[in-house]
């Protein structure tokens, strides 16, 4: 084989690489790389290629996701830590706070105990979506002291 035909071995081999890593990266599959292989005029690999790849950069993708993951959740608590929303051993203070307000607020209604604890089970569930602002929280349930800003 001489350097040029050897030359533009190497290009296209670099070339499906590249094109498989990312039809596969956009969750495409094998049709797909024999269009864009076809229009880009080099030859395509077969479909059981095609699989073996998919799984060695479904692999990668899983073992850097899962890295970054528990990166990332070791940050999460980190900041956590810092604003107070955790204790040392990493449990909830916000959460145990919301649930301490929830029984409270649920002791004092006037309706029979099966219902307390339906509702009590309710705001358990839903306790962190008002935490984190996905629910609004009822204007009856909170008291919130209005402070006179300066003038």
């Amino acid at each position: 084989m001489d350097a040029g035909r050897y030359k533009r071995a190497c290009i296209i081999e670099n070339c499906t690489t590249d094109v498989l890593e990312g039809i596969i990266a956009a969750g495409a599959g094998y049709s797909c790389l024999e269009e864009v292989m076809t229009a880009l005029d080099i030859p395509c690999i077969s479909s059981k290629t095609f699989i073996e790849h998919q799984g060695k950069v479904y692999e990668a993708f899983y073992a850097t996701c899962s890295m970054e993951m528990e990166k990332a959740g070791k940050e999460e608590l980190r900041l956590a830590k810092e604003a107070g929303d955790v204790d040392e051993r990493g449990r909830g203070v916000r959460f145990r706070t919301a649930i301490t307000k929830a029984i409270a607020y649920r002791s004092r209604e006037s309706k029979s105990k099966e219902e307390k604890i339906a509702e009590l089970k309710n705001d358990i569930l839903n306790g962190h979506k008002h935490i984190f602002g996905e629910l609004p929280i009822e204007a009856e349930k909170v008291k919130v002291k209005k402070k006179k800003l300066p003038n």
